[in-house]
């Protein structure tokens, strides 16, 4: 080759690839390059009329009785057998993590989204207390203790001691409110048929209006 292309022209790039099991799915492009050609182009046509046209020496992937095998497309014969795409390859989602959602997005501030977890703090706070150490001695009493009692911690603390702590985000729920009245959400949601149901629901019956009937207007989800 010639040249690399430049830099960054690649960044968040993905093609679709074949494994050498003949599985395909998207890999992300490592490196691109590129290079002055001057000689024929093949244009290879298939049964079904898909089209693409190659280079000279373009290597091109045959099948050769059960296995696959690679030729130059200037070999390329009629009646050859080259892949075709038929269908794209499915990556499905299995669950969502509420916790990187959250930390990453700016709508949140790390340090105001609380964590509930299943099993209480006090079952474990010696390790806790162990733990959270250095982040204790920021104030003057003893902070830890209080998310011991009231069981919380904030995400921001979650998020810097996490692999020490005796936590696992399954365990955890999603707050953004003290003080009573908090509704929990799972820090882990499954993709599940009841998941998807209830997002079935809600695309087809919810809705989000200002509401005039009273003094002033009001946002209401529905």
């Amino acid at each position: 080759f010639d040249e690399y292309v430049s830099d960054g022209t690649v960044d968040d790039v993905s093609v679709l690839s074949r494994s050498e099991q003949g599985e395909f799915a998207f890999k992300p492009v490592e490196v691109a390059t590129r290079r002055r050609y001057d000689g024929p182009l093949h244009t290879i046509r298939t049964k079904m009329n898909k089209r693409v046209t190659v280079t000279h020496d373009h290597p091109m992937i045959t099948l050769k009785g059960n296995d696959t095998a690679v030729k130059p497309a200037a070999e390329l014969e009629a009646g050859d057998s080259v892949p075709v795409l038929a269908d794209l390859p499915s990556d499905p989602v299995s669950e969502f993590d509420l916790i990187e959602i959250v930390a990453e997005s700016p709508d949140f501030e790390n340090d105001r989204v609380y964590l509930k977890p299943s099993t209480p703090l006090e079952a474990n706070k010696d390790k806790v207390y162990e733990v959270l150490r250095a982040y204790n001695g920021q104030f003057d009493y003893h902070k830890v203790s209080d998310l011991v009692r009231d069981n919380y911690l904030p995400l921001d603390v979650f998020l810097t001691y996490e692999e020490e702590l005796p936590v696992d985000r399954e365990d955890l729920s999603l707050y953004t409110t003290r003080g009573g009245g908090q509704t929990y959400v799972p820090a882990i949601l499954r993709a599940d048929e009841r998941f998807w149901r209830f997002i079935g629901y809600y695309l087809s019956e919810g809705h989000i209006n200002n509401d005039t009937s009273g003094h002033g207007s009001t946002t209401r989800r529905r």
